[in-house]
């Protein structure tokens, strides 16, 4: 009687986890927005505070420019995102669209 029992405890945890294992293979369709923020005599911008939000979803999210001035936000869904840029009161507030 445990014999039985046992295997189909096993069996039952075998096509669970056969099952779980399908979503980890479906692709959900992600991009990335990366840049260089530059001032208007072309000289990279570090530790400039990067703000994306996504339009569709009001979701935002931020980041530093590195020593270079660059900047990148990955795993994106799919949508359209406004890019707002800011460093100290030297450089004015900048603000561009773009899709992913």
């Amino acid at each position: 009687m445990n014999l039985h029992l046992d295997w189909r405890v096993s069996a039952l945890m075998l096509v669970l986890l056969s099952v779980s294992g399908i979503d980890a293979l479906a692709q959900v369709p992600t991009g990335t927005i990366e840049g260089t923020v530059k001032d208007s005599q072309g000289l990279s911008v570090p530790d400039a505070a990067v703000t994306l939000t996504n339009e569709g979803t009001t979701r935002m999210q931020t980041a530093t420019t590195s020593s270079r001035g660059g900047f990148q936000f990955t795993h994106l869904n799919v949508g359209v995102y406004k890019v707002e840029v800011s460093k100290a009161a030297k450089f004015p507030k900048q603000v561009s669209r773009s899709q992913s």
